[in-house]
């Protein structure tokens, strides 16, 4: 018994050490004037830079930029959020934003976003997409008479997952000063991750 308790401790204690100060610095920063609901890019170059200057950028911290270049759902190709922080309210507890590129930061598997959830708080990549961009049930994106490519009024859980799934992920390189160095475009999510949605 004492052995195995030593050994989860052990392998939970490099875990632990390495996520602290990232959430530290991501929780401090959140709430901060330093974010501006405009401008996600800005807010993870922020981020990535306090990391930097305290030493607390972790190596596989990377930059993803998010794209909707095939979306049915909008003439311009553009994100549809429904956990926006700076989001309109609409039904089933949707906070809706429309993005033409968001911008993430990913370390360890796990999404750092400003402009996510009205508190900070960091998810697995799958859930975070399915948190973000995935409604709990239909609403009107555009209202009821929204019609565009055979769809609409109505968006709901299988359109944000079939969004989701076809959005690009620009995998970005970063040093402590946010000069980023693509690494790779993934076409859709399951090039990116290896799964959908």
């Amino acid at each position: 018994m004492i052995k195995t308790t030593l050994l989860l401790i052990t392998l939970y204690l490099p875990f632990t050490a390495t996520a602290a100060p990232i959430d530290d610095h991501f929780n401090g920063l959140f709430h901060s004037s330093q974010i501006d609901g405009r401008f996600c890019g800005r807010n993870i170059d922020a981020f990535i830079q306090q990391l930097g200057r305290h030493g607390d950028l972790p190596n596989d911290f990377r930059r993803v930029v998010i794209r909707a270049p095939h979306s049915a759902w909008h003439m311009e190709s553009m994100l549809i959020g429904v956990n926006s922080r700076f989001g309109k309210p609409e039904a089933n507890g949707v906070q809706l934003s429309f993005w033409y590129h968001h911008v993430i930061g990913v370390s360890q598997g796990r999404v750092y976003d400003f402009s996510f959830a009205q508190a900070p708080k960091v998810l697995p990549v799958l859930d975070y997409l399915r948190s973000m961009f995935v409604p709990r049930g239909p609403f009107m994106v555009f209202g009821s008479s929204f019609r565009i490519r055979g769809m609409g009024p109505n968006y709901g859980p299988a359109d944000g997952r079939a969004e989701a799934n076809a959005y690009t992920y620009e995998i970005q390189k970063v040093d402590a000063q946010a000069r980023q160095t693509r690494v790779a475009l993934h076409p859709d999510l399951k090039s990116y991750l290896g799964k959908s949605l």
